[in-house]
């Protein structure tokens, strides 16, 4: 339903008339977008089929998905992209195309215009100002799905910055405000266990400061967006999940040769903060082969219902109260029970949809996650032989 995937199925149907795609549907719920998608299918006369990946079939495949994937997930999400290449290895597919990389590479997340909202508020003149708050308010509206997680309303961009930021960064803000949070959550002495003491040691670890110093703040925002590209977003919605079906997905809008040009084209040319489109560049230098239909769209990122929505299921009602269970947080160590348990009831009696809520929801299925490898991979006695020997079956010459 994005215009990531609907150029790739665009340039696709110019080089072969036998177009296969394929989607994720939702319930009829605001992350729904497979009417849109169908629409896009049609219109370029790609063969369509749309997976409905309902709550319990999203609950029933959690565990198997934290399997492949061996790490927290944020959002039910990469459970879709799991079911998602099973549906495409049925039907006899091994390799496909997807759309993943535009964003990181052309500025498609919500960030990258609230980034630049925050430059007009700052800016002085009355009339950027007023626009800004404007453009806000409508940013607000058209980015719902995404709030809590790709921008939010609780960050102002205001502040001391660092030397080597140059304006207001999304990525900094969030992680120099998160270090209560964080100590609230997690237990003291495992904090003593890990390598960095605070999310904005972790973030100033990450990146290269150095390198980021001289770089327009979009170019900064941008490569920073590139590191998660290859920490979450690969693994979780990616390769680890597509692989486990056996499905091969290729990401043509990485293409080094792609990616080298972009990078030197004017940062100007990426967003049109007046209309608050994102991935101008692509919209204006493919007009020709979008459908007209897709100039009303705005960019959603790939998300899914939330975690309390599986937690109604009857596998979430099974599951879920286990892995939140004070026993298992107490046996574990990673989370203060307190924690756990003020999380969970805020969980259940919140108001749905607000900012609190929504990072409610998200710690929670970091919470379920890191349980869930836990028991299954650590706790399980037949996790690991070791008695289990090693032998290098290589041929000798190939060693050699």
């Amino acid at each position: 339903g994005g215009i990531d995937s609907t150029l790739v199925c665009g340039v696709m149907s110019q080089l072969t008339t036998k177009l296969r795609s394929f989607t994720i549907g939702f319930e009829q719920t605001i992350y729904d977008e497979s009417t849109l998608a169908r629409k896009i299918a049609g219109h370029y006369g790609a063969e369509f089929e749309t997976v409905d990946c309902t709550s319990e079939k999203l609950a029933d495949n959690f565990e198997k998905t934290v399997h492949h994937v061996e790490q927290p997930l944020l959002n039910p999400n990469s459970i879709a992209k799991l079911i998602l290449s099973k549906l495409v290895r049925d039907r006899g597919y091994k390799v496909c195309l997807t759309g993943e990389g535009a964003d990181e590479m052309f500025g498609g997340y919500p960030y990258f215009k609230q980034e630049l909202l925050w430059e007009m508020a700052k800016s002085g003149e009355p009339d950027d100002v007023a626009l800004s708050q404007s453009l806000l308010k409508k940013f607000y509206q058209i980015e719902k799905r995404s709030e809590g997680s790709h921008w939010s309303r609780d960050i102002k961009g205001r502040g001391p910055l660092p030397s080597y930021l140059k304006r207001a960064n999304f990525y900094y803000l969030r992680m120099s405000g998160s270090k209560g949070f964080i100590n609230k959550l997690f237990r003291r002495d495992f904090l003593k266990t890990t390598t960095v003491k605070s999310p904005l040691e972790y973030f100033e670890k990450t990146f290269d400061t150095a390198a980021l110093a001289p770089l327009e703040s979009f170019n900064a925002t941008r490569l920073m967006t590139y590191q998660f590209l290859s920490q979450y977003v690969f693994p979780c919605v990616g390769d680890r999940v597509d692989m486990a079906n056996s499905i091969e997905t290729r990401v043509p809008f990485l293409d080094p040769e792609l990616v080298e040009f972009v990078n030197q084209i004017p940062t100007k040319h990426f967003i049109n903060i007046q209309e608050l489109k994102e991935k101008n560049l692509l919209r204006v230098g493919f007009r020709d082969l979008l459908p007209r239909f897709m100039d009303d769209e705005y960019k959603h990122p790939f998300m899914s219902p939330n975690w309390y929505r599986l937690s109604r299921t009857s596998t979430g009602r099974q599951l879920f109260p286990e892995l939140l269970s004070t026993r298992l947080v107490r046996e574990v160590g990673v989370f203060r029970p307190v924690a756990v348990s003020i999380a969970t009831f805020l969980w259940k009696t919140l108001p749905q949809g607000t900012t609190l809520w929504r990072k409610v929801d998200t710690a929670i299925g970091q919470v379920l996650s890191i349980h869930l490898l836990y028991r299954n991979m650590l706790q399980r006695p037949d996790a690991g032989d070791r008695d289990f020997r090693l032998v290098d079956q290589t041929p000798a010459a190939s060693r050699a």
